[in-house]
Formats: C-alpha cells, structure tokens, sequence
C-alpha cells in the first residue's frame, strides 16, 4: 500500500502513513525496512516538512547504513538547507 500510494497515486499523505504502519509492524530487522526509511524521508519532503525530512534523512547521509543513499540523501539534504 505505502508503495501504491508513493509511486503510483503520488500521494504523500496516505504514503506517510502507510510507511509508518509498514515501519511499525515490520520493525528495525523487516526485508523492507531501510528502503522503507529512506522512502519515507522522500515523503516528507515532499509534505514539506523539511525539519523532519532533514532528521530522517541524516542517518543515510552520514553513512549509518554504509553506502545505501547516501549520495542520494547529502543531496537532499544540501537542497533542504539552502
């Protein structure tokens, strides 16, 4: 569902909760979970909520999940702080 709502209706309001159920119910170790993170970080910048979205996004940036986003997310997160 979060997927559908993400790429396919592109609408990040359904899209935010659906991540955050799937989060909730897979938890930290769940097949999906890091793509999950990441695309709900997208979502909220989306949303507009940059303080949130920069706070989701700084994990992948600084590496935490090695190498997974995290030229994706310094970018994001240099655009968000401009």
């Amino acid at each position: 569902d979060a997927h559908d709502a993400h790429f396919v209706r592109k609408d990040p309001d359904a899209a935010l909760a659906a991540w955050d159920h799937y989060l909730a119910a897979a938890g930290p170790s769940g097949r999906f979970t890091l793509e999950a993170r990441y695309n709900r970080a997208i979502t909220l910048v989306r949303l507009g909520r940059k303080t949130e979205a920069a706070a989701a996004l700084r994990p992948f940036a600084n590496g935490d999940y090695g190498g997974y986003r995290r030229d994706e997310a310094r970018e994001l997160l240099h655009t968000l702080e401009q």
